[in-house]
């Protein structure tokens, strides 16, 4: 079962907490990847997509 801050029966609230800390995730998430491997990454996605 996922954790969830306020739960989503309550109306705009439940719904708006997921809206603010998905992001928030997402940007530390992405912080911790190493530069070494994001560039990798951005080249072969360039390379692909050419």
């Amino acid at each position: 079962m996922p954790a969830d801050l306020i739960n989503d029966m309550i109306p705009f609230l439940g719904i708006l907490d997921d809206a603010i800390v998905l992001p928030f995730l997402i940007c530390i998430t992405s912080k911790m990847i190493p530069d070494s491997v994001m560039d990798k990454e951005k080249i072969e996605y360039v390379e692909e997509n050419k």
